[in-house]
């Protein structure tokens, strides 16, 4: 049985630190940056440059790759006429003091994260040189969750890193994550928008097995089905079929997994009214806005002076920091 704080299971994963950043943007561009401004964009942020029309408009003639952009780098491109964003990736790294906590986060991670209109998609375990990526489906779905735990926070450099990307393909999926153009995507609330995104459940295993057998019984049992033995050993079979579905669910990669389990019983049995949402906001990282009008505030965001070899992080949004910006009306 789960113990009666059911919704605070989440409450063990203890990031040291907790980081959100943009990690990468597409941009599309009708006039061709020239080559003084392709190194001043540089040194804001990492960038490459592709000289090539679009497939969805031959008018966009130069696409740019950012890596870790800074705020001003994305207002300075803001202000070019025509420029759209096709792809954005959102980051949330967590950084732990051992390896063995870092672990134990993935692996309740994998079991209990939960991605919205999931349907098909399937979960998909890529394995490489370094360790195991985790991706909610193919990599060119609209909305992709990626987890991987073998790599440094690109942030700080901690070794002890658990990163999470939300990656967003195509104009239309970035138009309903309210991401429309480059000022969206600077003024977004990174904590709102992970507190909508990083949904963890547990399930209810009773409530399980009981929906199963009213399904496979045609009642509408509402009461515990408990069976006494004379040697006093009580057994509940509702309990006990839903952990065994549980366990069972999924694809092998992804065994025992919330997911899994809604994936599986889709269409034939109502897994979601079953589960119970866990409480994440110790996890998100603080609330911070950036005002795109006030010079003050984008002048705080300035990278420091660097040579070719250094790269500069993005500025992080901290969850040991306390902020006292308000949102500008």
């Amino acid at each position: 049985m789960y113990p009666a704080n059911i919704t605070g299971l989440a409450g063990g994963i203890k990031p040291a630190g907790i980081y959100a950043y943009r990690d990468k943007v597409r941009v599309w561009l009708k006039g061709p940056v020239s080559k003084p401004e392709l190194a001043r964009l540089r040194g804001q942020c990492g960038c490459k440059d592709y000289n090539e029309l679009a497939r969805f408009d031959p008018s966009y003639v130069q696409r740019l790759d950012l890596y870790q952009p800074t705020p001003a780098a994305l207002q300075w491109l803001a202000r070019r006429y025509g420029a759209r964003i096709t792809y954005v990736e959102l980051s949330l790294d967590w950084t732990f003091d051992d390896e063995d906590a870092k672990d134990a986060a993935y692996e309740f991670l994998c079991r209990h994260v939960v991605k919205k209109h999931h349907r098909d998609q399937g979960i998909r375990f890529v394995v490489g040189k370094r360790g195991t990526t985790r991706y909610s489906g193919p990599r060119r779905a609209r909305n992709v969750l990626v987890m991987y735990r073998d790599k440094q926070c690109k942030v700080t450099g901690e070794v002890c890193c658990l990163h999470l990307d939300w990656r967003i393909h195509g104009a239309e999926a970035l138009c309903r994550a309210g991401l429309a153009s480059l000022r969206d995507l600077l003024a977004i609330d990174h904590r709102e928008f992970w507190r909508t995104r990083l949904l963890l459940f547990a399930l209810d295993p009773e409530a399980l097995g009981r929906k199963y057998h009213n399904a496979r019984r045609g009642t509408r049992r509402r009461k515990p089905w408990i069976i006494s033995y004379p040697c006093g050993l009580l057994y509940n079979p509702d309990q006990r079929v839903g952990q065994m579905m549980l366990r069972g669910a999924g694809e092998p990669n992804s065994r025992g997994s919330v997911q899994g389990l809604i994936d599986d019983y889709a269409g034939r049995l109502d897994v979601r009214s079953c589960l119970i949402k866990l409480n994440v906001e110790h996890l998100l990282p603080a609330t911070q806005y950036y005002d795109i009008s006030s010079q003050t505030t984008r002048k705080r965001y300035n990278p420091l002076p660097r040579n070719k070899n250094t790269r500069i992080a993005p500025p992080p949004i901290i969850n040991t920091v306390t902020t006292t910006e308000k949102k500008p009306a």
